[in-house]
């Protein structure tokens, strides 16, 4: 990112930096893919990870900027179509930017295609990955599973999304953890919390309920606060999963 980071003070700013995003985004596609023959599909990842960081301390600025990556992964991964329309244009203008925000925020995914109307925590991962994953679930007591294999088979149909899927929580803070790590390295959206209460996947250890996001939300800032050895090892695991992942790209 650049060095003329500017803190975040209000919501402009925030959209300031998203604005600033989608624009080096248009970009660098226009380099790299539609000129440089860049898979569209290996473009993303290396927007996001060349903008991983933006060499503040300030957690409401990372905050922002990680919401603020998670809208454009969105964008790309789930209304390309959508993006389509301005990463061909000449120019990306301020008019251009509010109009893709507001129709993203507002436009139903009824009218994209099937695929891109099903419930999604926006990322793909492959078996690989998945099993590195039920290991780091496991062994971190995120759910109340009896072994291995069933943690692997929880993992594939919990990140998919399947219909009808629910699992037990252990610990809620570990989950929140979890989450909040994949994101960080950009392997689910940013708003992976209501795709959790939507999709009614997880039941709460104390009643018996579904999990709604304000609890997950209320777990990571619980998380955060403090240090355990499981939220050390939940994102030293993910980290080297990514690193894995990224090296045999």
């Amino acid at each position: 990112m650049s060095s003329t980071h500017k803190h975040v003070c209000c919501d402009e700013d925030i959209y300031d930096e998203l604005f600033m995003l989608l624009s080096s985004m248009k970009k660098l596609y226009v380099e790299k893919v539609v000129n440089g023959g860049m898979k569209q599909a290996r473009f993303i990842d290396l927007f996001c990870d060349s903008h991983y960081s933006i060499g503040c301390k300030q957690t409401c600025c990372n905050n922002a900027h990680r919401m603020n990556m998670g809208i454009v992964r969105n964008l790309y991964t789930q209304e390309k179509d959508m993006l389509d329309r301005y990463l061909y244009k000449d120019s990306f203008t301020k008019e251009d930017f509010h109009e893709l925000i507001h129709h993203h925020l507002t436009t139903s995914t009824g009218s994209q295609s099937p695929r891109a109307t099903s419930m999604s925590f926006g990322g793909k991962f492959t078996d690989l990955q998945l099993d590195c994953l039920a290991k780091i679930a496991q062994d971190n007591h995120l759910f109340k599973l009896s072994n291995d294999t069933e943690a692997r088979a929880v993992m594939d149909d919990l990140l998919h999304c399947k219909t009808g899927f629910t699992v037990e929580v252990r610990n809620l803070r570990n989950v929140a953890v979890f989450f909040d790590e994949l994101l960080t390295n950009n392997l689910v959206c940013y708003d992976w919390q209501s795709v959790i209460e939507k999709g009614r996947f997880l039941i709460s250890p104390k009643n018996n309920k579904r999990v709604a996001a304000s609890d997950l939300s209320s777990a990571l800032y619980k998380a955060r606060i403090s240090s355990s050895v499981a939220k050390h090892s939940i994102r030293d695991g993910i980290k080297q999963m990514k690193k894995g992942h990224t090296t045999d790209m």
